[in-house]
């Protein structure tokens, strides 16, 4: 099955939605959150025009040099967590725990900030960040050695029925829509515009030449 179908095919969300949980032993638990992981292959994907397009705060993208390997993600998994009074590095050491236990592909990726000095007084620039930071995208779009696959990540509350995350997944997953509808179209070149144009440019090389000279 091609990416456009899985996108809005109910049946088959479902279907990963419970293999998912299966595969961790998570339908029969009353336990705290859990992140629910479903992958999704994709077949092509333009990342900054879907970062531009989309209307969340938390935007993030990294790719490495020679983009072999892009990152883009929106949302915040964090924002609702309960962290129990821990300090930083404890949260730290507790999304590093609940990786290693359900992302164990390690395909996911954590955008943690923390000020060099925190008794610095900060200057206007900076004031509305936080001094430290744990970020975790709810929708993530990874390409790597040419392949593409869109992670949406979900808490799971253990009182939610499956009726209830498929909702929470679909609506997460339409903010590929657009992305997914510019790739699917063939993009030709209608124009081109040189600036400066070749005369200008000609005449500006010949008088920088005769000032030389």
């Amino acid at each position: 099955m091609n990416s456009a179908s899985i996108l809005f095919d109910h049946d088959k969300i479902a279907e990963l939605i419970a293999n998912e949980e299966s595969r961790f032993g998570l339908q029969d638990q009353s336990q705290s959150l859990f992140p629910l992981i479903i992958r999704i292959p994709l077949n092509r994907f333009d990342f900054l025009a879907w970062l531009n397009s989309n209307t969340s705060p938390l935007r993030f993208y990294w790719s490495n040099r020679d983009r072999t390997f892009e990152f883009g993600g929106t949302g915040d998994l964090l924002g609702g967590y309960y962290w129990r009074e821990m300090t930083f590095a404890g949260r730290l050491d507790e999304v590093q725990s609940m990786l290693r236990k359900f992302d164990q592909d390690g395909t996911l990726r954590a955008f943690v900030g923390e000020t060099f000095d925190s008794d610095m007084p900060l200057d206007d620039t900076w004031k509305g960040f936080p001094k430290q930071c744990i970020h975790l995208p709810e929708v993530s779009v990874i390409t790597e050695n040419g392949q593409i696959t869109a992670l949406i990540t979900i808490l799971r509350n253990p009182t939610d029925d499956q009726n209830t995350n498929l909702r929470r997944i679909t609506t997460l997953l339409n903010t590929l829509d657009s992305s997914a509808s510019i790739q699917n179209c063939e993009l030709g070149l209608s124009e081109r515009v040189d600036n400066p144009c070749r005369e200008d440019w000609q005449h500006a090389v010949e008088s920088s030449m005769d000032a030389i000279a």
